[in-house]
């Protein structure tokens, strides 16, 4: 279902705005933002496969599922403490202490991201 969707807002860029359009789309990561942008539960259940489903609609190939999930999500507490310390160091001593969880998270081959989770 992700990746589905990915498809088809892929797919949406390259009808709409051209080869070129999707080429720049692929390259200055839009596909990588898209599901943040799109904030629905098909983005957020396995964005990897949402970001791959993009990739292959900008680039106008066929429809190519993935068996299984496609993120990969750790905890990384070392990068936790690194982030804190750069947020206090950089005037975010309000806001690091609320930074309860760090993940690192690999969406495709090429393609990874941060996840923090903060409580107020």
């Amino acid at each position: 279902m992700a990746y589905r969707a990915g498809l088809e807002a892929g797919r949406s860029v390259y009808d709409t705005a051209g080869k070129g359009a999707a080429v720049r789309d692929a390259t200055w990561g839009g596909c990588t933002r898209r599901p943040l942008d799109a904030d629905t539960p098909e983005s957020e259940v396995d964005r990897g496969a949402w970001v791959q489903g993009c990739l292959d609609g900008v680039f106008d190939k066929p429809a190519a599922p993935p068996a299984a999930a496609v993120t990969r999500r750790a905890e990384n507490s070392g990068l936790l403490r690194s982030f804190r310390a750069w947020a206090e160091d950089n005037g975010g001593q309000e806001s690091a202490p609320h930074v309860s969880k760090l993940t690192t998270t690999q969406l495709t081959k090429n393609d990874d991201d941060i996840e923090l989770t903060a409580v107020c």
